[in-house]
């Protein structure tokens, strides 16, 4: 079955030849699996920034109380892979396609009325105010991340959009970088809106 969002692009930065695939589509809440305990657990076990971002854990919201009343939400995944090889790892390019995904969420924002979720932990401010012990600066900007709630992106990655969630291991790009998004749906009315703003974004 054909999904309700599926297109690529290509682009060069920074020297470095990319492909983006992206992948759409609309599900029900009770599609999204939610586990915060084990999630918090990992992000204290193997995050070196763990409690120093206001996005990230802990104190993180639940992911009810961060997403309302939504009951339909909008999945996308977005695969970075190298067209030209350059040498550059998955952290480089992460940091080379992940401000142009956040723009068109945050875009897409302006139909929903609603705050996206984001793939990556929030970067408005380096290092983030919290390490400081100090208020965050944007507080209505910041976007939590799927981890900080608790969503299991590799059920999604492989029951939504039937691919696999590439871990990425070393310096070496291995196959391609993924981020996982959703924007929670006050209504279905806006499902339209949504697609073709996004096909007007990237047409």
């Amino acid at each position: 079955m054909a999904l309700t969002i599926q297109k690529s692009f290509d682009f060069k930065i920074s020297g470095n030849e990319l492909k983006v695939e992206i992948f759409g589509e609309f599900i029900p809440k009770n599609k999204i699996k939610i586990n915060k305990n084990f999630f918090e657990k990992m992000c204290k076990e193997g995050c070196d920034k763990y409690g120093k971002h206001y996005g990230c854990p802990p104190g993180s919201p639940s992911f009810e109380a961060y997403t309302g009343k939504a009951e339909n939400f909008l999945v996308l995944m977005f695969c970075a892979s190298q067209k030209v090889k350059s040498g550059a790892n998955f952290e480089e390019i992460e940091k080379l396609v992940y401000p142009k995904i956040d723009k068109v969420l945050r875009d897409l924002e302006k139909i929903s009325g609603t705050k996206h979720i984001a793939a990556r932990s929030c970067k408005l401010c380096e290092p983030c105010q919290r390490e400081k012990n100090l208020s965050c600066k944007h507080q209505d900007k910041i976007r939590n991340c799927t981890v900080s709630l608790g969503i299991d992106c590799r059920d999604i990655a492989e029951n939504i959009f039937h691919k696999p969630l590439v871990w990425q291991k070393g310096e070496t790009l291995q196959s391609y970088v993924s981020f996982i998004c959703l924007l929670p749906m006050k209504s279905r009315e806006g499902k339209e809106r949504i697609v073709n703003e996004f096909n007007l974004i990237f047409q």
